[in-house]
């Protein structure tokens, strides 16, 4: 799973001597590859340097999210209901029984529909009907993930279903500060690079925008003891791109 957010923020616009800052100033678009130097060596007193700066950190998931469900078919739409509504009690009474808050589940999809078959006499006919009910699990001790699936998938047998399995972390702030930092000492050393291959020192930032924000998965550890479904929790990533334009001296 990766997901992509956007922010700006511009933390300054200096000026130098007689010129300044200008929109023209700023770097390319967040999560571009390509590096301007803004400098008019051939008189200009204040000559820039915009570069894009990334930065990623990784960090171990505290929290995991089930995607769990009942799925069955009876002959009459009244049995379907009553049936899939029972199982479903069944399925959500097994998880708060390990600990999960019934605050921590959501129902997602609730559906009863018509099986239909065509007779080439009588045309198509209702045959049966099939209910289910889907809910998203949150399990805050992701020690438990194992255990909860297990007893969810106990308790309504063949009527179970398990849809998926994610694992996050339920704070990224301290996550996404490591990556911040990280991008911003990668667009240091860009910008370094740039003003000593072209007969400069660094100065000072005149302008920073954060762009892209990236959240995903890296390669799962190993999984969980025996005896329960195995699990793999893996490494969660947040990934973050600055633009930022340094006076040269």
């Amino acid at each position: 799973m990766r997901i992509l957010t956007m922010a700006m923020l511009t933390v300054a616009a200096l000026t130098c001597g007689t010129a300044s800052a200008s929109a023209a100033d700023l770097g390319p678009a967040a999560g571009s590859a390509v590096h301007e130097l803004h400098a008019d060596l051939r008189g200009s007193d204040c000559p820039t340097v915009s570069v894009v700066g990334s930065g990623t950190a990784t960090g171990t998931p505290d929290t995991a999210y089930l995607s769990l469900s009942v799925d069955l078919t009876r002959p009459t739409a009244v049995a379907a209901s009553s049936a899939a509504a029972a199982a479903a009690q069944a399925m959500l009474t097994a998880v708060e029984g390990q600990g999960v808050a019934a605050a921590d589940v959501t129902t997602t999809g609730l559906n009863l529909n018509a099986i239909t078959t065509s007779d080439p006499t009588s045309g198509p006919h209702i045959t049966a009907y099939d209910a289910d009910e889907s809910f998203t699990v949150r399990v805050r001790d992701i020690t438990k993930t194992s255990a909860v699936l297990q007893a969810a998938a106990t308790a309504v047998g063949d009527d179970g279903r398990i849809g998926g399995v994610s694992f996050d972390l339920a704070d990224r702030t301290a996550l996404r500060a490591e990556a911040r930092d990280a991008a911003v000492a990668d667009a240091r050393a860009t910008a370094s690079q740039y003003a000593h291959d072209t007969g400069h020192t660094l100065g000072g930032v005149m302008q920073v925008s954060e762009g892209m924000h990236s959240s995903g998965s890296t390669v799962p550890q190993p999984p969980a003891a025996p005896g329960a479904p195995p699990i793999s929790t893996g490494q969660v990533e947040e990934t973050v791109s600055v633009s930022v334009t340094y006076r040269l001296n």
